[in-house]
């Protein structure tokens, strides 16, 4: 079987069959008897087993009784039990025949629980290391199958019943396929690409889980608590999380498209490129919440937010929002990565929004930006404390020496064959010496800021395929310049030679 993509084999008894490393991309095996078969290494993508069984063929259930030990308890009795039955052992035995009829039927028994036990660890069908991505297992029985080492991302589970199978987390896709986790601990869990969809996760602990990619659509996250979460280009669309606790929680480039969000929090939220058309953000904490110039804020419902951790600063103060209004407040200004720090009316009545730009810290009154009467088109707002562009990726930095981390990712460029690393390597060491020396005139505080945004550079350049860091990248180039030029030692290079630089680094890396 050479080409047997989108082959249409539904309804079919296929018992036994081996389709072992074969093409099946979108292949129709709903209805089918499957049990027996032999799908190692398939290519399954998009495959249907809509109603499909799976399990242990009738020659499995022969072959696992023959082999067993169980094998002479349940002859051995049942000889006996016939010959008892019909009188023809000796006479001597005939008074206790009820007694050797009752062992008999007792030793049968003990047999027969015995091979049911190995029955339960025995493999029917394989999915060993099959590509069942995006494949259909809705409303099919699903027994005695290995699914050890099988891609499963998106798969529909919906109403599959269960049995005697092996996952790599059975409790993940138990959530798929019923649906129903309402209350339960999820904690530290991957559902990356996993099919969430109408999934019921009422008050459940989904804290530092991974949801990168997964469909939540129409889920119900009420109430649930999601802090630290990763969930970059999850789906999300008309998804209710009303009360749900979101902070310091990754959503860049996700989907809540007509999301109820009505009292979540979303402190310290990272939803750089993220989508909220539609979305209802009515008692919503954006305390430092983080979008840029992709953000989508498309007809957002809003009656009033909170612009300080624990739902404090409430805004507005004594009404609610006019429909739309707060859609022309954070929308219309034509600035780009900036991070919301209050919205109020003056002694005019004129509305008057305090931002900071992505990167600056801007700690006193002398560096806020005001801005009255915003016109214009919509860039995004975008910020909240850096952590959530450049912090949250350091991995291994003990004791703030962000210098050696730095050091150590530099380094490990030269382990990179392609010719651009070489090049790269000098630029972020000419970058690292600046930032670090004693006349820069830079806080301990935008060192290690800088820094940060150097090192996050230079892993891009050892994981070049990973897009999660070349977006963040993208924005640690826009915010490095404002950094370094709060020294007043790198004034100079920042004017005259860090676009050079910057443009070098976008260049490589194609930004």
């Amino acid at each position: 079987m050479s080409q047997t993509s989108n082959l249409d084999l539904s309804g079919r008894n296929l018992r036994g069959r081996s389709f072992k490393n074969e093409p099946l991309t979108g292949a129709n095996l709903s209805k089918c008897d499957l049990r027996g078969c032999d799908f190692t290494g398939a290519t399954l993508t998009g495959a249907i087993f809509e109603g499909s069984q799976t399990g242990l063929s009738y020659w499995q259930w022969f072959s696992l009784f023959w082999n067993s030990k169980s094998k002479l308890l349940i002859l051995g009795s049942g000889i006996a039990f016939t010959l008892v039955f019909n009188n023809t052992i000796d006479n001597s035995f005939a008074k206790h025949r009820l007694a050797l009829l009752s062992s008999c039927g007792v030793v049968f028994l003990i047999g027969c629980i015995d091979l049911r036990k190995q029955a339960k660890t025995t493999i029917g069908t394989s999915f060993k290391r099959a590509n069942l991505a995006s494949a259909r297992f809705n409303n099919s029985i699903v027994r005695n199958s290995d699914f050890t080492g099988a891609k499963l991302a998106q798969v529909n589970w919906d109403k599959a019943k269960f049995s005697n199978c092996r996952f790599q987390d059975p409790k993940i896709v138990e959530l798929c396929a019923h649906k129903d986790g309402s209350r339960r601990n999820y904690k530290g869990y991957s559902f990356k690409d996993q099919n969430l969809e109408g999934v019921l996760l009422t008050k459940a602990n989904l804290n530092e889980a991974d949801l990168s990619k997964a469909n939540l659509k129409r889920a119900v996250l009420d109430d649930a608590s999601l802090i630290g979460i990763k969930a970059l280009g999850s789906i999300f669309v008309d998804a209710s999380l009303i009360n749900a606790n979101l902070s310091q929680s990754d959503l860049s480039r996700a989907n809540f498209s007509q999301t109820k969000l009505e009292g979540a929090n979303l402190a310290e939220v990272d939803a750089s490129s993220t989508n909220f058309t539609g979305a209802d953000l009515t008692g919503a904490c954006i305390s430092g919440l983080i979008i840029n110039k992709i953000t989508k804020l498309k007809n957002i419902k809003c009656r009033y937010i909170y612009l300080e951790k624990n739902f404090k600063a409430r805004e507005p103060q004594y009404r609610d929002f006019e429909p739309g209004e707060f859609q022309d407040l954070v929308v219309k200004s034509r600035l780009r990565d900036l991070q919301l720090r209050s919205i109020a009316k003056n002694s005019n009545e004129k509305t008057v929004i305090t931002v900071n730009i992505l990167g600056d810290f801007m700690p006193d009154k002398a560096n806020k930006l005001n801005f009255s009467n915003i016109q214009g088109d919509i860039s995004g707002i975008a910020g909240g404390n850096i952590r959530g562009v450049a912090g949250k990726e350091m991995v291994g930095v003990a004791g703030g020496d962000i210098s050696g981390q730095v050091d150590n990712t530099i380094s490990r460029l030269d382990e990179c064959n392609k010719p651009e690393a070489a090049s790269l390597k000098s630029l972020l060491q000419q970058l690292k010496t600046e930032v670090e020396k004693e006349e820069s005139g830079l806080s301990k505080q935008d060192q290690e800021k800088a820094l940060k945004y150097v090192d996050l550079i230079g892993r891009l350049g050892v994981e070049p395929q990973n897009q999660d860091l070349l977006e963040k990248v993208d924005n640690a180039l826009e915010a490095l310049p404002n950094v370094m030029r709060r020294g007043a030692g790198l004034v100079e290079f920042a004017d005259k030679h860090l676009p050079t630089i910057t443009n070098a680094i976008k260049t490589i890396f194609g930004i």
